[in-house]
């Protein structure tokens, strides 16, 4: 990880891995793993993390909806979590 790198710029490493993502075409498993590996990864920043997940994210629920529900919770997850942390 480069000190140089501003906290909403991507390495280089996290660049590659977004670009794989989005390019190409990845099996529920790879897109399992890929998952995974990210949230374990200590080479990327939160932000790196961030912009990974929900490409990984997107990908699982608009090919694999029943199995991103499963592993990654409903759609509605996301914005139940934000109500609460609002509301609490």
């Amino acid at each position: 990880m480069d000190k140089d790198i501003e906290d909403n710029e991507i390495s280089q490493l996290a660049q590659k891995s977004l670009n794989h993502i989005e390019t190409k075409e990845l099996s529920k498993t790879e897109l399992i793993n890929f998952f995974n590996n990210i949230n374990n990864s200590t080479k990327i920043t939160d932000y790196e993390r961030e912009v990974l997940t929900e490409a990984v994210e997107k990908k699982m629920r608009v090919k694999f909806p029943k199995s991103a529900k499963a592993i990654l919770g409903g759609k509605s997850a996301k914005a139940q979590e934000l109500l609460e942390e609002i509301f609490s």
